[in-house]
């Protein structure tokens, strides 16, 4: 093996409402050229979790936008891989 491996920094999420039924989610401290996928939760006494998108990322920051009509209540997190 080449090279030395970098541990990743947990990623920062914070969220802003644009409207009653969506908002905008930042997301901050990834790293360049690593796979990620934003997932979600309904219950987060469930072990499951779906796969809303996934992503490489070109900047330590992304942005998305997200609509919350369809859930009275959601979870968020980054995972990489």
């Amino acid at each position: 093996m080449f090279g030395s491996i970098v541990p990743a920094s947990p990623a920062s999420l914070n969220a802003t409402l644009l409207t009653p039924n969506s908002f905008v989610m930042n997301v901050g401290s990834l790293m360049v050229e690593r796979n990620y996928a934003l997932q979600s939760t309904t219950n987060l006494a469930s072990a499951v979790w779906s796969t809303e998108t996934n992503f490489v990322v070109t900047r330590t920051t992304a942005v998305f936008t997200n609509a919350t009509a369809n859930a009275s209540q959601k979870f968020y997190r980054i995972v990489g891989h």
